[in-house]
């Protein structure tokens, strides 16, 4: 009878950006970064759903960022980063209620040398 040996404390390197949760490194190639794959994908469409209203909002207060006072562009930019500053504030309560951090999870990426231009097809 086979028995996997019981997971220490010591094994629970890793943390599941997607609920938080503790589980233990494996898996091929890099290994694994979420607990299973259900919360993978839940955090995967999530972070699209984010993506996709931050997306704009960011293009804009970028292409405004340097507008001249009193003009239609300085009205943008700051209606953009003003919506930003929300909707990241609503984000990071719903990340603290899961008992995620996002600092963690970019600077995981960060140490994992990956990055989005890397990602992109040419």
């Amino acid at each position: 009878m086979n028995v996997a040996p019981p997971i220490v404390a010591a094994e629970l390197a890793c943390t599941c950006p997607g609920c938080g949760a503790a589980f233990a490194p494996g898996g091929r190639g890099l290994g694994k970064t979420f607990c299973s794959p259900p919360c993978r994908k839940r955090f995967h469409a999530a972070s699209q759903m984010d993506g996709a209203v931050l997306a704009p909002l960011v293009k804009a207060w970028i292409r405004t960022r340097h507008a001249k006072p009193d003009t239609r562009a300085a009205e943008i930019c700051r209606f953009a980063r003003q919506q930003l500053t929300e909707i990241a504030g609503v984000q990071f309560g719903r990340d603290a209620d899961a008992g995620r951090d996002p600092v963690t999870f970019v600077g995981t990426l960060m140490d994992s040398g990956t990055r989005y231009i890397d990602r992109t097809r040419k």
